[in-house]
């Protein structure tokens, strides 16, 4: 069985690095998504694009 590159290898590190930090920032900075809008919620903060609903 062959490894990966050491490129591939660092490319994926960084992808889950960044994956990662985008993850914790929408946790920890108030912002606004689509479902807030579509609920009526008030606009506080930024608006973010997610995949998770804030329940």
């Amino acid at each position: 069985m062959s490894r990966a590159p050491l490129s591939t290898l660092l490319s994926w590190a960084l992808v889950a690095f960044t994956i990662e930090a985008d993850n914790e920032f929408e946790s920890a900075v108030p912002h606004v998504t689509s479902q807030d809008r579509r609920d009526g919620r008030p606009g506080r903060g930024p608006w973010l694009v997610g995949t998770r609903s804030r329940r």
